[in-house]
């Protein structure tokens, strides 16, 4: 497992040093910061999957936010 999380960051700095230059170099500091905020969660995601970590399922968020309003429609046609 020590391999997949060393070859997921391998990865994320990798592409971080293709990309970021550019964008330095262009003055948009503003894209590159955005840039490396979304590598970073998506490298800290990644870590946490390779490593088997639980994550939480948004559609179960969804299902929990939209779960009453179902409950209403139902009763409406029953």
């Amino acid at each position: 497992m020590a391999w997949i999380v060393t070859g997921v960051i391998v990865v994320i700095m990798l592409i971080a040093s293709l990309e970021a230059p550019a964008l330095w170099k262009a003055s948009k500091f503003k894209e590159l910061t955005l840039f490396l905020l979304l590598m970073c969660g998506a490298g800290i995601l990644s870590v946490l999957e390779a490593l088997q970590f639980p994550l939480p399922n948004p559609l179960e968020w969804i299902n929990t936010t939209f779960e009453p309003l179902n409950q209403a429609i139902y009763s409406v046609f029953e």
